[in-house]
């Protein structure tokens, strides 16, 4: 193989290194939160009894009081409810109340 070529082969070697470098994942979110900054926010010592999400409703029990978005609780706002659990809202940050069971019930009884 000739010299010119072998320059040829390592210059387009290179080339696609550099442009491999410059790719992004398409799954990626475009915009990451930022870090939480401060002491991690807690749960003060609330407890998460229930959820319940029906079509056009999400209420959640926290310390057996209903409560549904937007409504305060302990300190902080209830922004979220989710089957995963109830995102909270204060002033050290924002968290995540889950349920410690795992027993998912539908509506509906099964025959």
């Amino acid at each position: 193989m000739s010299r010119a070529a072998v320059l040829l082969l390592t210059w387009l070697a290179a080339a696609l290194v550099a442009s491999a470098a410059e790719l992004t994942d398409p799954t990626r979110p475009a915009l990451l939160p930022p870090p939480p900054t401060g002491p991690a926010p807690t749960d003060a010592g609330l407890a998460l009894d229930s959820i319940f999400i029906s079509e056009t409703r999400r209420v959640a029990v926290i310390d057996g009081r209903r409560v549904e978005v937007g409504d305060p609780v302990g300190g902080a706002r209830v922004v979220g409810i989710a089957i995963s659990g109830v995102r909270l809202r204060g002033s050290a940050g924002e968290w995540l109340l889950t349920l410690t069971g795992t027993e998912v019930k539908t509506g509906r009884s099964e025959r």
